[in-house]
């Protein structure tokens, strides 16, 4: 049955003029590193052309700088900014940048392309980063510049400053459309990888070191990013073959373990979410969502779908591991069927003949669309809803398909999973932002208030008291429903050692790429 498999790997070996076998893959010093994704196909690494999700994001990051980097404990240390400095009642901020950067072209990298990133991305929406925040980006001479801003920020170094790529500005000052920049020139940054080629029907990537680079030359003079299925993922990390599994198949640890390889096991902080259609007037009352809630076991949910691979989410927003979930978290709807057959009765609805909910006016059976990867949930979810009266019609669909879905509001319910790591700002993006993924929320002005209270409150404290008001908001308010927290494992060989900060790579990606896998001890 690993027929298939072993022409992959073999494919893969040699196509890195590598040898077939791990023993001489490990006797090579200079291999490269191989990260086994099971995706692959990230898209093009430039800013605007890598596929909008985390992963693209951190490959991405290979290859362009940003002005402030994360070290393995989540602190904010130099990238091409040596200094950074607020003043003006935090809302000026005087960067010096670091004179030896160079763009992987050779040219120098200086404050005029800082400068016209910021008004790039004005013009041009990026997926990750904003910079409304910044009124005014001056250079002061060719190594330092000021950026005034509109309002005070709280998340202002974590979000923009460590969060976006700086882009060479001799390469896109004439660049009109950059989603369509699809040239490996598009890909030329600052940082300690070039993208060499990209392969995007086999979803492989070979990046290669950059000499002279401003944090010294990397621990790995190339590294290899290639397709994997997760099964044969894990295979080539006990051949050998692979060094870095980020999304281990949990059945697969103690195979991988016992073959010499390492396990680690880290809280996603993407919890699972059961979103609600607001804009169907079945589920706009307040008494419904919670009610649905109260229908369901969300432990149950975690040991039958993760099979123990998962923990009961925090309801409130923040997860576990984030350093601003308060002492204990905050109560979650727990699992009450007589609660919930309150509420719904409360709402209007009867039950018909057979024991099922029903409403005047509305359909019997409540649509759940989902993605493939949520199956095994969905399909939990629905017979906990069927037993408790409540009819699902469940559709698993591809990603395209269940976007187009959730953007044009065919559906009644959904599952979706984004990350909650990362500076708070992001918060009211996924809350009320028009994404497919979010959970697009009429809310109150109270919500909207807090939201906007905490990204001005300079001082932590303060911040942190108007998040938890937030908090108790969400919680009543019920935009969606915290469902599961993953447990997610990476495999790696002994060559790399993966780091994860409690409050995610780069923005707040839950993912174990930290950059210090590829520079040596001291460079960050």
């Amino acid at each position: 049955m690993f027929k298939p498999l072993a022409g992959i790997l073999l494919t893969l070996a040699a196509s890195l003029a590598l040898p077939a076998g791990p023993s001489a893959l490990r006797a090579e010093p200079e291999a490269p590193l191989v990260i086994a994704d099971p995706r692959g196909d990230r898209g093009l690494l430039a800013p605007f052309a890598h596929r909008r999700d985390g992963m693209g994001y951190i490959y991405t990051g290979f290859l362009f700088d940003t002005l402030v980097e994360k070290d393995e404990t989540g602190a904010f240390v130099p990238g091409l900014a040596l200094h950074w400095q607020a003043s003006g009642a935090g809302l000026v901020y005087d960067i010096d940048l670091d004179p030896s950067a160079r763009w992987q072209d050779g040219q120098p990298l200086t404050a005029q392309d800082v400068a016209f990133t910021v008004d790039y991305l004005r013009r041009h929406r990026h997926g990750f980063v904003s910079v409304e925040a910044i009124g005014e980006a001056v250079t002061l001479d060719e190594a330092r510049l000021r950026l005034t801003l509109t309002r005070p920020d709280a998340g202002f170094v974590g979000e923009v400053l460590a969060g976006m790529p700086v882009l060479p500005a001799h390469v896109y000052r004439d660049i009109e459309d950059p989603q369509r920049f699809a040239s490996l020139e598009a890909a030329t940054g600052s940082g300690p990888y070039r993208l060499a080629t990209f392969d995007k029907a086999q979803g492989r990537y070979r990046l290669e070191a950059v000499a002279g680079h401003r944090a010294g030359p990397p621990r790995f003079s190339t590294v290899v990013i290639t397709r994997l299925a997760p099964e044969a993922a894990a295979l080539a990390l006990i051949r050998g073959e692979a060094d870095i599994v980020p999304n281990l198949m949990p059945a697969k640890a103690a195979e991988v373990t016992a073959a010499g390889k390492l396990v680690i096991e880290t809280s996603s902080g993407h919890p699972v979410r059961l979103l609600f259609n607001h804009r169907n007037p079945v589920l706009a009352p307040l008494a419904v969502r919670r009610a649905l809630a109260h229908a369901l076991d969300r432990q149950a949910l975690a040991d039958i779908a993760y099979q123990g691979h998962a923990q009961v989410a925090e309801a409130g927003y923040f997860q576990k591991g984030s350093r601003w979930l308060r002492d204990g978290g905050l109560p979650g709807y727990a699992f009450d069927p007589q609660q919930a057959e309150r509420l719904l009765t409360e709402a209007g609805w009867t039950r018909d003949a057979a024991g099922n909910w029903q409403t005047e006016g509305a359909p019997d059976t409540l649509r759940l669309v989902v993605g493939e990867d949520m199956r095994r949930l969905a399909v939990t979810l629905a017979d906990q809803f069927a037993r408790f009266g409540l009819k699902v019609a469940l559709s698993v669909l591809e990603q395209g398909a269940l976007q187009d879905r959730l953007a044009s509001d065919e559906f009644d319910l959904a599952l979706a999973s984004t990350s909650t790591l990362g500076d708070p700002n992001g918060i009211g993006r996924r809350i009320v932002g028009d994404d497919w993924r979010h959970d697009r929320f009429p809310g109150d002005q109270d919500l909207r208030d807090l939201l906007r209270r905490q990204s001005e409150a300079l001082d932590a404290d303060e911040r942190q008291r108007i998040l938890w008001q937030f908090e108790d908001l969400y919680l009543a308010q019920l935009p969606s429903l915290m469902l599961v927290d993953p447990v997610w494992m990476t495999g790696h060989s002994p060559r790399v050692v993966p780091v994860m900060p409690a409050d995610g790579v780069a923005i707040g990606i839950p993912s174990p790429l930290h950059r210090s896998l590829f520079y040596r001890p001291g460079a960050l």
